[in-house]
């Protein structure tokens, strides 16, 4: 019998917990370059994987605002911080 171990694979999942549409974008560096990729539309209840791939960068920046539909002001979210 012959075994292979497959190579390790991760993606970044978001996953929306609250009951607004929300748009996400991810920001990750690479190297000197900072490279983002945005919008993820998240309906309430469901996740988005906006990185497929395997994680590369040590650190990941997330950045989530509210759907201008809903009435009152814009949500947003960005790191631990909610605004």
């Amino acid at each position: 019998m012959a075994f292979s171990a497959a190579p390790a694979h991760a993606a970044y999942r978001l996953c929306n917990h609250t009951s607004y549409i929300l748009y996400s974008a991810i920001a990750f560096q690479a190297g000197s370059e900072m490279f983002s990729q945005g919008w993820s539309r998240i309906p309430p209840g469901f996740c988005a994987t906006p990185i497929t791939d395997a994680l590369k960068s040590a650190t990941y920046y997330i950045y989530a605002r509210s759907s201008d539909a809903h009435s009152g002001p814009v949500r947003a979210w960005g790191g631990k911080v909610n605004v």
